[in-house]
């Protein structure tokens, strides 16, 4: 079984690829009320543990590095969830030793990690410096907007946690940006959540509409309506010319 999993890849791609990697599955620590991710281990009854083994991540590692088109210099991985930080931190030692021992010569290895920053602390902190990691962290405003749906599986709000994970990756100064939900209830207030980003000292932003589908009501009363996103994000670029061009920089802006 090993043997088949470690072996190597005989097709390259004509062009560089990117896939993201989910080395917990679906599981997570927090309960957030409009994931999507929560409820596919239903998809898998009979399995119990959706974590990726070893030899399953050499043979990730390994093949992905060698489908890449010959003359490749740079690859990136993308870790994510679930949490990816349930897997551990030796988890990611590993990666980042298999990556060293199947990189062609001269290739860059980059990796991205998404995270909802709850289990961070001072080693993670070091080791995603020491490996230049961009680090991905969820937040989706100040505490109250936040809280909303981003909670912890004993039903509280998860700001607070985010937030000492936000400090570890400033402490350590790991290239970080915040990635917010745009959703029904913090769709009101772009210019309160675009300062409230900008207070926590954050300088790269990813702003993402939820619009999930509902059976029989089209979407979700969760999702962001057409109105409500197009103004959250006139209020965030109005907000973010005043002072911040060349500072903040935010990854959707729609100007005319």
């Amino acid at each position: 079984m090993q043997s088949t999993l470690i072996a190597t890849s005989k097709v390259t791609a004509k062009r560089p690829f990117h896939v993201l990697s989910k080395p917990i599955g679906p599981i997570c620590n927090l309960d957030c009320d409009y994931c999507f991710y929560l409820d596919k281990t239903e998809y898998y009854p009979e399995t119990r543990r959706f974590d990726m083994p070893d030899e399953a991540l050499e043979a990730h590692i390994k093949n992905y590095i060698e489908s890449q088109p010959r003359g490749c210099q740079e690859v990136t991985f993308g870790w994510q969830g679930g949490e990816p930080t349930l897997r551990g931190i030796d988890f990611f030692k590993l990666v980042v030793k298999l990556q060293r021992k199947h990189a062609r010569p001269g290739m860059r290895i980059l990796n991205t990690l998404q995270t909802n920053g709850v289990l961070l602390n001072d080693e993670w902190g070091a080791f995603l410096k020491q490996n230049h990691f961009l680090v991905g962290i969820s937040i989706d405003g100040d505490e109250e907007l936040h809280d909303y749906y981003r909670k912890t599986k004993a039903g509280r709000g998860s700001y607070r946690q985010v937030i000492e994970g936000l400090r570890v990756l400033q402490r350590h100064q790991v290239e970080t940006n915040v990635l917010t939900v745009i959703q029904n209830h913090n769709g009101e207030h772009g210019r309160r959540v675009y300062q409230h980003l900008k207070s926590l000292g954050v300088q790269f932003i990813q702003f993402i509409p939820i619009v999930e589908p509902e059976k029989g009501k089209g979407v979700s009363s969760r999702s962001v309506s057409d109105i409500q996103f197009g103004q959250f994000m006139i209020e965030v670029f109005e907000t973010w010319r005043e002072a911040d061009i060349g500072k903040i920089f935010i990854s959707i802006l729609i100007m005319r």
